[in-house]
């Protein structure tokens, strides 16, 4: 009989040398997916094989983790690891510029003090405040929530001083363009690590926005 996972043999995960925790399901787990895009760098950029290489062993170690003791309601295997490449990479490109990006994730109010959010990446220089939201995949509802903090975020702090931006790893959705184009400019971009537009022209967008405001 063919398996629910062409990376199992009998009950175990051939990736993570584990036991399969979606054996009484039977149905596959986003590991695979978030595996496959993490290895397949032919066609990326430099800084995306670099992201991708150094990102791959943290998935792997938190995927690996999860198998060995399973939990219902966990979900940051892969999001995790991800929020913090994300925030290593902007750093590295920013503190040249004198730039504050914060290693872990940062609390910040976004309505009269009374309304906080926990930003993935925060940085900040001077009055200018970049806010991105990292996901594993954006969807709808994703879109809909961050459009919402950022539409308070700018009310409250001006327009001229919050940038909010998206990255995620799945590639960025065809259906989803229009509504990407509908959030700005509250949203004021949606990155991708599998598809254009890429996060080097995050790093691109932030590096002029920061040296324009030196």
């Amino acid at each position: 009989m063919k398996s629910f996972c062409e990376k199992l043999v009998r009950d175990r995960c051939q990736i993570l040398d584990e036991k399969c925790f979606r054996m009484r399901e039977k149905e596959k787990c986003d590991f695979k997916g978030h595996y496959d895009l993490l290895r397949d760098t032919r066609k990326d950029t430099q800084i995306v094989k670099e992201f991708k290489q150094g990102l791959l062993p943290e998935v792997l170690k938190s995927w690996k983790k999860f198998a060995q003791s399973p939990k219902s309601g966990l979900k940051r295997m892969t999001g995790g690891p991800l929020e913090e490449a994300a925030r290593k990479t902007i750093k590295k490109e920013l503190e040249p510029l004198g730039v504050t990006v914060y290693e872990t994730g940062r609390k910040i109010p976004i309505w009269k003090g009374s309304v906080n959010i926990i930003a993935d990446c925060l940085a900040e220089k001077n009055e200018i405040k970049c806010i991105c939201s990292v996901k594993s995949w954006i969807g709808e509802e994703s879109l809909r929530e961050t459009f919402a903090y950022a539409y308070f975020a700018k009310m409250w702090y001006g327009h001229k001083n919050v940038r909010v931006y998206m990255l995620e790893l799945h590639p960025i959705w065809p259906n989803l363009k229009d509504l990407v184009v509908a959030c700005k400019p509250y949203i004021d971009g949606v990155y991708s690590l599998s598809s254009s537009p890429y996060i080097d022209e995050l790093l691109q967008e932030l590096r002029y926005l920061y040296q324009k405001g030196s």
